[in-house]
């Protein structure tokens, strides 16, 4: 009689060992996926932010800066469905220029920023800047604005509903889960137009000149899990 018993406690004890190891296990494996997706996406999205300052530098023969900034939905080990939200970027720079930079026939300089926000792609306005060159002599330039800030506002609805539906026959027991994910994103930007005359080293930037630009990321998944008993 004592020895069954001990024998059960030891059963009892390696299945919770099991469950509490199995759990941890399956936490990790998660966590490493999850890693994982999020290396691979802005590994991918580096290489379309070059693809894409490459093709857009081709096209007008000068310079070009691209940036992307995307929102996507990655694997969330506690909430499979649903998952969590998931923001990257990338950026990447490429000069081709063959003979004079730009456009031929144009007084364009050949100096372009573009950044694309969830698939929306902005090309930045071109402003006149004032340098000065080796010899001392002042001369204006033709360059984009820049983007000195981001913001992003959020909502989130997440909704998961049972029903159950009996007949003659049998009980059917459904489930229902739908995420909405809206993301809104701002980009502000500006140009340092000339000289601090306080300090050569320094320029002045325009604070009566703002440029704002809405983006808006929707994503929907909805799913449906129906499941028979007879």
């Amino acid at each position: 009689m004592g020895l069954r018993i001990g024998l059960n406690r030891r059963k009892s004890q390696a299945s919770a060992e099991m469950a509490i190891f199995g759990s941890l296990l399956i936490f990790a494996l998660g966590v490493l996926i999850s890693y994982g997706q999020s290396l691979n996406q802005q590994h991918s999205l580096k290489m379309e932010a070059f693809r894409k300052a490459l093709k857009k530098a081709h096209d007008t023969n000068g310079s070009v800066s691209y940036t992307i900034l995307r929102h996507r939905r990655n694997l969330d080990i506690q909430q499979p469905f649903k998952g969590g939200r998931n923001e990257v970027n990338a950026s990447a720079s490429v000069m081709w220029c063959n003979g004079v930079c730009g456009p031929e026939g144009t007084k364009d300089e050949g100096n372009y920023a573009y950044y694309e926000v969830d698939g929306k792609v902005i090309k930045l306005p071109i402003i006149k800047k004032e340098v000065e060159t080796d010899e001392g002599d002042e001369i204006d330039v033709k360059v984009p604005v820049e983007i000195y800030k981001v913001e992003s506002e959020s909502t989130e609805d997440y909704s998961l509903n049972f029903t159950k539906q009996e007949s003659p026959e049998n009980v059917t027991t459904s489930k229902q889960a739908e995420v909405k994910d809206t993301v809104i994103t701002t980009l502000y930007g500006r140009f340092n137009w000339r000289k601090n005359s306080d300090d050569p080293d320094e320029y002045e930037y325009n604070p009566a000149w703002e440029w704002k630009i809405v983006s808006q990321y929707n994503k929907n998944k909805a799913r449906v899990w129906q499941t028979p008993h007879q």
